[in-house]
């Protein structure tokens, strides 16, 4: 983790004390140009130390994503997919010579991809994008991707795959709401946004992570920062994958078995306003 610039600074002006020979340094006056040459290295060190922690984080997510077999290994070769382009056996880069950029952009469908460990191997789940939204890969792509992972994946792991719509979300709150800003229907009032609350829980399920919790707290620290919204609390939260029934979401939350959530029915959404009293 990088320094931060005053101390960086600290520790110059420390090390300056040690050495006798530079006691007529004068760095007392804010105006002293010792003082400021101080600050413009320890900007510089700074600056450098953060390109570094950048590049840090970048290598090591890449190299977890190259080990053979992880899981993130697999997340990544799901994610290499290519639809209509052929892979040799014993292969698992395709050949893009003369292929540009955008071409092979084009054809890797899947979009998001996680694996996890079950009981009987790995599971791997993923989704491709409809638009700007998350959607399972229709049946031929589908059936054409799992035919590639059999190809490529390690000799001796189970895999199982999910390509399915979203888990369904339903979601009951009350807003408790400051009526200078926000109307009994839940519309700014001045005319500005007629559904921010709505928006700000769907920006909340659509930035989440693919194939990571939804956690009830969080999406409330997200309506907490909608203006006028004084008190947000969930009266009920479920949600229900493929055709089981509905459950209740633990506060701890939980991970979608599709990787994500949607609210697909208007009805699944209920928002009561209430005007705070303070």
């Amino acid at each position: 983790m990088g320094r931060t610039i005053e101390t960086i600074r600290a520790e110059m002006i420390a090390a300056k004390d040690g050495y006798p020979e530079l006691s007529g340094l004068n760095i007392s006056s804010p105006v002293s140009r010792a003082r400021l040459w101080i600050y413009v290295v320890s900007v510089a060190i700074w600056a450098l130390e953060q390109i570094l922690d950048l590049s840090t984080t970048a290598q090591t997510a890449a190299l977890q994503a190259q080990k053979i077999h992880s899981l993130q290994w697999y997340g990544s070769l799901a994610k290499k997919f290519q639809l209509g382009y052929s892979l040799p056996v014993g292969e698992v880069n395709y050949d893009n010579t003369g292929i540009d950029d955008a071409t092979i952009k084009a054809s890797q469908k899947v979009k998001f991809a996680s694996a996890t460990k079950t009981a009987g191997g790995l599971k791997i789940k993923i989704a491709g994008l409809s638009g700007e939204t998350l959607s399972p890969l229709p049946a031929p792509e589908f059936e054409a991707f799992k035919a590639y992972m059999a190809r490529v994946q390690a000799a001796g792991d189970n895999l199982s795959f999910v390509n399915d719509n979203a888990d369904m979300l339903m979601l009951h709150l009350t807003i408790f709401r400051d009526p200078l800003v926000i109307d009994s229907d839940g519309k700014r009032v001045d005319g500005t946004n007629d559904t921010p609350v709505q928006d700000a829980i769907d920006n909340y399920i659509k930035g989440m992570d693919f194939d990571h919790k939804f956690i009830p707290a969080k999406l409330v620290d997200e309506l907490q920062k909608v203006d006028g919204v004084v008190v947000p609390h969930i009266d009920l939260v479920k949600s229900k994958y493929a055709l089981f029934p509905w459950a209740g979401v633990p506060p701890e939350g939980l991970i979608p078995e599709a990787g994500y959530v949607r609210i697909y029915d208007p009805s699944h959404l209920n928002i009561n306003f209430e005007v705070w009293v303070s």
